[in-house]
């Protein structure tokens, strides 16, 4: 059930967020993060919310995906939305990484996917430990190489854990440090082919392995603005290779067309605009849990 090593071969399981039991307002520890969308009073209905995540439920099906939901925690004082998953836990090839939070409100998720993980192979579970900060956004995964975002999300000692980690349990891949000025790593770097990333170079700085060196990326990439990062074109998600669920927003449409023309690629562009303004979009929605 657990086998994840890229971004884009066939999904077979994933993990898709919530809008049941949503808040009709965020809790004041969120509210001091969320976009200035929300502050400024957009804060979406989870009612909206859910209809447009049922959208994407519906669209992964049709691939023949199998949707796993978490459990709604409307009583959970601290939560003020489940609509995000990735942030949660993230699957490197065949292990469950739990992820920590800097933020309480989003640990206090966790138990929505209590049902979920206690399925999944005690062994392959991995916790991160306190102290130590990573969500699923700020990891992207391709082949051979662990790209991992270092901003207000994630920190180093995090990521020194993780390559640890990983390196005791003969996991070999070639990690690269990616900086950057939002939310997560996915808001800005996304890899959809052995050949192709979508990116947004504003938002980061200089690729580097763990030991400094300079790293570039190994395919093409395919330019995304600061507007278009905004509206979070790169937060897409691969359901096959050449086929990608994506936000349906007049800002993403250049992206779209020069994948569907120069890539050959099949974009299901959805109506998906309540999860983009807490920040994320459809890639934070779902949490992978098999690719083949």
């Amino acid at each position: 059930m657990l086998r994840v090593t890229d971004e884009f071969s066939p999904l077979k399981s994933v993990i898709l967020g919530t809008g049941v039991g949503m808040k009709a307002a965020p809790t004041e520890l969120v509210s001091a993060t969320l976009r200035q969308t929300v502050r400024a009073g957009s804060y979406p209905a989870g009612a909206e919310t859910e209809a447009e995540l049922s959208a994407v439920e519906s669209a992964l099906r049709q691939a023949g995906v199998d949707v796993l939901r978490p459990e709604a925690l409307p009583a959970a004082p601290l939560v003020s939305d489940q609509t995000c998953p990735r942030d949660l836990g993230f699957v490197i090839d065949q292990f469950f990484f739990v992820a920590r939070s800097r933020f309480d409100s989003r640990n206090a998720e966790l138990p929505g996917l209590a049902r979920i993980i206690t399925r999944l192979p005690a062994e392959n579970v991995v916790e991160t430990p306190p102290g130590h900060y990573l969500e699923g956004g700020d990891v992207v995964l391709a082949p051979g190489h662990l790209y991992l975002g270092l901003g207000q999300r994630s920190n180093r000692t995090a990521i020194d854990w993780l390559a640890a980690t990983l390196a005791a349990r003969g996991v070999q891949r070639k990690l690269v440090l990616v900086p950057h000025d939002v939310l997560h790593l996915d808001c800005c770097w996304n890899v959809l082919a052995p050949y192709l990333a979508l990116w947004a170079p504003a938002a980061t700085g200089q690729m580097r392995t763990l030991s400094g060196e300079a790293s570039s990326p190994p395919c093409q990439c395919l330019p995304v603005s600061r507007a278009e990062q905004d509206t979070l074109t790169t937060n897409v998600l691969c359901v096959q290779p050449g086929h990608i669920l994506a936000r349906d927003h007049p800002a993403c449409a250049r992206v779209h067309a020069a994948l569907r023309t120069d890539f050959g690629y099949r974009v299901t562009a959805l109506r998906f605009d309540c999860v983009p303004s807490l920040g994320g979009s459809i890639r934070c929605a779902t949490l992978p849990l098999q690719r083949s």
